[in-house]
């Protein structure tokens, strides 16, 4: 080969490679289009044990009914991020048409279209990391499911609302490398292990009721112990494996949900309501932080943790006034994630929407009820959450 040559052959391989990193630049962004490489998983159903006492008795409940049913393992598949942005915008659609209780108007209510769109909010929030779409799928299952999963006609859908209720620890936690989210705070034993971290974590509250909760760094301890006469529940984890956390510190960072319950701000499409003053209090082994750093509707906490260390979050339970422009002189009520259908003594009685509700946790009904006196006519209002209202429940009552 000449030396005209050889320069010639340099000459273009390097324009070559040029051009190649140049085509490859311009292509990435193309290639980030295709697929979400990096979604948020849930954790493994084995690695968490449920001791919450709202939750633990309907899991209870659907085991009893269904203990011979086969587990619903909606597999966390990656997809296009195509699909992923017509799911999104559809969802868009469903959303801005939904009535407080999570199921559509203008639609019968369905068991089954609840359970999707509570299925397609909480894939694209392990696609997205925003806080929006847990809202939508805690509302749903707080209120539409919890209503209809022992009434639908449809078996199939109860069988698999059965099948929600069974596994309903998983939606605790999501996580993604060193990041974990809160997506609910239930009370449970965690065991969140990948190839970034290895932590057990406990958290201890009463919602979704009361809400206060405390997450603690714990080692690796069963969270019951049993006797020989003693049987496990098919719901019942126990978390196995040799591991615990290093007494030296590891690097997490946490999301923790802000509720639109906790706050009345970034609330359901179409609905008004009154922002609410007191805000979610964040304190990390009692030192209160004051500025938190938000993002997509999640507290970011980041931090060095070590055993011991506790994440305490205090989150206000607010009874809010919601009103729907499309029903005007109407009210209705919400508390924590629950909807509420009221009944008064006449229904031609007028709410005041500044008069004081009390609220108290009634034993009958296993649930926080609301009440008021709405006149001086001695006429009253009493509210149970939606999905154990009554049939002549009303979710909007009159209001001046």
């Amino acid at each position: 080969m000449s030396r005209h040559t050889h320069q010639l052959s340099l000459w273009l391989t390097k324009f070559v490679c040029v051009w190649l990193s140049v085509f490859c630049v311009a292509w990435q962004p193309l290639c980030a289009q295709t697929d979400v490489l990096l979604p948020l998983k849930p954790i493994d159903k084995d690695s968490i044990y449920m001791m919450d006492f709202f939750w633990e008795g309907l899991q209870y409940k659907a085991d009893s009914i269904a203990a011979q049913a086969t587990p619903r393992n909606k597999k966390h598949k990656k997809i296009t991020s195509a699909k992923i942005k017509a799911l999104a915008q559809q969802w868009e659609t469903t959303t801005a048409n939904l009535k407080l209780t999570g199921e559509e108007k203008n639609k019968p209510a369905s068991l089954s279209a609840s359970l999707k769109l509570f299925d397609d909010s909480y894939l694209l929030f392990h696609h997205t990391g925003k806080a929006k779409y847990l809202e939508v799928a805690e509302r749903v299952l707080a209120n539409s499911i919890l209503k209809q999963w022992q009434t639908d006609s449809d078996i199939s859908a109860r069988m698999e609302a059965m099948q929600l209720l069974r596994e309903i620890d998983r939606l605790a936690y999501s996580v993604s490398g060193k990041d974990v989210y809160v997506n609910m705070l239930m009370r449970t034993n965690a065991h969140i292990k990948n190839k970034d971290i290895d932590i057990y974590l406990q958290s201890v509250n009463s919602s979704p009721w009361y809400n206060e909760t405390a997450i603690t760094f714990v080692p690796n301890l069963n969270p019951f112990q049993l006797h020989d006469s003693e049987t496990v529940g098919a719901n019942q984890r126990l978390i196995h494996t040799s591991a615990n956390l290093s007494a030296d510190s590891c690097e997490v960072t946490f999301h923790i949900r802000i509720p639109s319950w906790a706050t009345g701000n970034d609330f359901l499409r179409g609905y008004e309501v009154k922002p609410f003053r007191n805000k979610t209090l964040i304190m990390v082994n009692g030192i209160t932080r004051i500025r938190p750093e938000t993002k997509d509707g999640f507290f970011i906490i980041k931090g060095k943790w070590a055993l011991g260390d506790i994440i305490t979050i205090k989150t206000p339970t607010p009874i809010l006034r919601i009103y729907d422009p499309l029903q005007p002189g109407m009210i209705a009520l919400q508390r924590g994630p629950f909807i509420y259908g009221m009944t008064t003594t006449d229904n031609k009685a007028v709410l005041n929407p500044d008069s004081k509700i009390s609220q108290s946790f009634n034993k009958t009904d296993n649930a926080v009820v609301l009440y008021t006196l709405m006149d001086d006519n001695g006429n009253r209002l009493y509210a149970l959450p939606y999905y154990k209202a009554g049939e002549n429940a009303q979710l909007f009552v009159p209001s001046k």
